[in-house]
């Protein structure tokens, strides 16, 4: 049985890798199986469209929501005081536009970036095996 990273690689870039054997690309959760077929897709077919741009900016807008709700609610789990409180707030209330062609609010960017820089981030890191936290992240 072949994977959906196998199956897409064949679908999207033909016979460039039509030959390769059905468990080439396969692997554990979160083992960069996907980001191999996305980088075969800009090395060998100019890359991107824009309206898959377009789709995976939504992707990459949802995991920084969701990171910087992973960060916020580890702050709370372990009892740590953010610098801004109201940024967290925000966040945790945000619920992301699913148009692909919306841009990112810049007061959510503003607010993460707050979060990012917050001095407490590496208190809360020091708990990073205690909750989930995307390893694309920053």
């Amino acid at each position: 049985m072949q994977d959906f990273a196998t199956w897409y690689a064949k679908e999207t870039l033909g016979k460039s890798v039509a030959s390769l054997p059905t468990d080439t690309i396969a692997g554990s959760g979160e083992s960069g199986k996907s980001t191999i077929v996305k980088q075969m897709k800009i090395i060998h077919q100019g890359g991107y469209g824009i309206d898959e741009m377009r789709m995976y900016r939504l992707t990459i807008f949802k995991n920084l929501i969701d990171c910087a709700k992973a960060l916020i609610a580890a702050m709370r789990q372990f009892d740590i005081q953010p610098e801004h409180p109201r940024d967290c707030d925000f966040l945790m209330d945000y619920n992301l536009d699913p148009d692909p062609n919306a841009v990112l609010d810049p007061a959510v960017a503003d607010a993460v970036r707050n979060l990012w820089k917050d001095p407490c981030i590496p208190k809360v890191m020091e708990h990073q095996h205690e909750f989930y936290f995307m390893d694309s992240a920053p």
